[in-house]
């Protein structure tokens, strides 16, 4: 995808939709021929800005704002008890 847009949802988009890999218009016309060689060897290649805008997307999705800590005691001793294998009618029992 060559483009002007750096949108994180039309990033997305076009990756998911196909797109090999992602370059803003304002790539050095030396950039785009590697990137097209990349692609034709097997790559994904992207500006380096759009990279570092994926990787972030990633680590947000893998990083939840610590939805853990906002929990009531109660509901983190259920989920400390499902992740040490116990079902939950076990957990309700847990104190």
């Amino acid at each position: 995808m060559l483009t002007v847009y750096e949108n994180t949802n039309i990033i997305f988009s076009a990756l998911a939709s196909g797109a090999s890999g992602y370059l803003l218009k304002k790539s050095s016309p030396k950039q785009i021929i590697e990137a097209i060689r990349e692609v034709h060897a097997g790559g994904s290649p992207m500006t380096g800005h759009i990279a570092r805008k994926v990787v972030a997307s990633f680590q947000k999705i893998a990083h939840p704002a610590h939805d853990y800590e906002t929990l009531s005691l109660r509901e983190q001793q259920v989920i400390d008890g499902l992740a040490q294998g116990y079902t939950y009618q076990n957990c309700r029992m847990l104190k």
